[in-house]
């Protein structure tokens, strides 16, 4: 483990802007327990709306970032997304408030979707 590699990163912001993209149908996040620092990483585009649906995981690797689901939850209230899992089924179940009980870390996927959307 003693083996290092340097990586640029952007942030999704930055890629909007340089790009001219003027927004994203669905934005999927699949980064291994750093969901939300790619987040905010793109929080002009989300306070914009330009990013009306996102899809992300949270589980076990959220323990090792120390990232709760109570700071995914409330990251998307304050941006006027409504929260939802994704049930094996694929139905959705909206999560209307944050409770201590949410606080599961097996691995399930999230949708937030922009309230008003017609998405």
């Amino acid at each position: 483990m003693d083996i290092t590699e340097t990586i640029d990163c952007r942030t999704i912001d930055g890629i909007m802007s340089d790009l001219a993209v003027p927004s994203i149908d669905l934005l999927k996040i699949d980064v291994e327990g750093r969901e939300l620092a790619v987040l905010r990483g793109a929080q002009d585009t989300i306070k914009a709306g330009r990013a009306p649906i996102i899809q992300f995981e949270f589980g076990g690797t959220h323990l090792d970032t120390r990232t709760t689901f109570e700071d995914f939850f409330y990251f998307f209230n304050d941006k006027n997304y409504s929260l939802y899992i994704i049930r094996p089924r694929g139905d959705l179940v909206r999560i209307a408030k944050y409770e201590e009980a949410l606080e599961q870390y097996q691995t399930s996927n999230f949708v937030a979707i922009l309230k008003g959307s017609s998405r």
